[in-house]
Parts: C-alpha cells; structure tokens; sequence
C-alpha cells in the first residue's frame, strides 16, 4: 500500500502541490497525468524518496514494490524493460540466493538446528516457510495499530503484523505447529 498524506512541494518558490492525499491500494494500478511542469516528475521522485516533501508525509508498507522506468535511462543489463519497470530487477537472483543457503546439510543444521530433508524445491521453500515462531515475535505485542494500513506497525524499526487482531505467541506457535503437521504428513 502507498498513502500520500497532507502532501506540499514548492520548486522555485512555485507550488506545485498543496495538501495532496491519496491512497494505492495493493494491486491497484494509478496513471499519473497532467501537463508539463504540473509536478507529476516530482511527485514520483517523492514515492521513490529521491526527494523529501516540503510537508506532509509518503509512506510505503513493506510489502510494496515500486517499479519506474524513467524518461532517460542507461543501457539496461540482462534485465527486460518489464522487470526494471516492475522493480523486479535482481529480486529473483537474491530469492536464489537466500535459498541456496538452505541447501546442504551443514546450512540446515546451522541455522535451523537440524537437517531438513531439502533436496527439492518444495523442501528448500518448507525450510524457509517453517520457522517456529519464538520469543522474537513478542515485538508484536508492542506495536501501535495503523488503521489506513490494517496493521500493527512501526515505520522507524520496520516491524509490521498485518491484520487488526494481534495474536500471542502461543497462538503463533499452535497455527504454526498445525501447518507443520500437515506438511509433515504430506512427506
């Protein structure tokens, strides 16, 4: 989710926007149009923080992805014109990267304690995916509620719980004990 709250910036002593809110929700897609110098330039170099706002605030949730292809760009490398306008870019080799340490042996049984049996794309992802909730998620229980976001969260820390129901820790562990069962069932 991207939300533009009360936001003003003036270029050259010339207003271009004043008091601007909006809200982005999640899969929706926004055209931003106006004339030339309207501040449509400006306002993107906002939601990208390339610049700050003379008031007001631009706040991205951790799960937004903000793709832009500029007007003028360099040569682009190996990567398509679709995954620098997503902001894809590199996402899937650092996806690869976290999960090839999860491959070998002495990797699981370093991080997770043991060995986990991932021999497979499935398995390598279950590791990923199976880690009990422990004490680290008691952060939680801190949290101010973020109503325009559906969340409990903290922007400086970067902590979120999605949701409008904060769950305690045991609850955490029994879903997360349940989904184990069936996993473990399934082979």
């Amino acid at each position: 989710m991207l939300t533009i709250r009360n936001v003003t910036k003036t270029f050259n002593a010339r207003t271009l926007f004043s008091g601007a809110s909006m809200t982005v929700n999640y899969a929706e897609r926004v055209a931003l149009v106006g004339p030339n110098g309207a501040g449509k330039s400006t306002l993107v170099s906002l939601i990208l923080k390339q610049d700050t706002p003379d008031s007001g605030e631009i706040v991205r949730d951790e799960w937004t992805t903000v793709g832009f292809l500029p007007q003028e760009s360099e040569p682009a490398g190996d990567e398509s014109v679709m995954d620098i306008a997503t902001g894809k870019a590199g996402e899937i080799e650092a996806l690869e990267k976290q999960l090839a340490a999860f491959e070998t042996a002495g990797e699981q049984a370093f991080v997770w304690g043991r060995e986990w049996g991932c021999n497979s794309d499935v398995g390598r992802l279950r590791v990923v995916l199976m880690h009990r909730p422990g004490e680290e998620m008691r952060v939680v229980d801190t949290l101010p509620h973020i109503p325009e976001l559906n969340a409990f969260g903290d922007s400086v820390t970067g902590a979120y719980w999605r949701g409008n129901v904060r769950p305690t820790l045991e609850e955490q562990q029994a879903q997360h004990d349940a989904l184990a069962a069936v996993l473990r069932d399934e082979g």
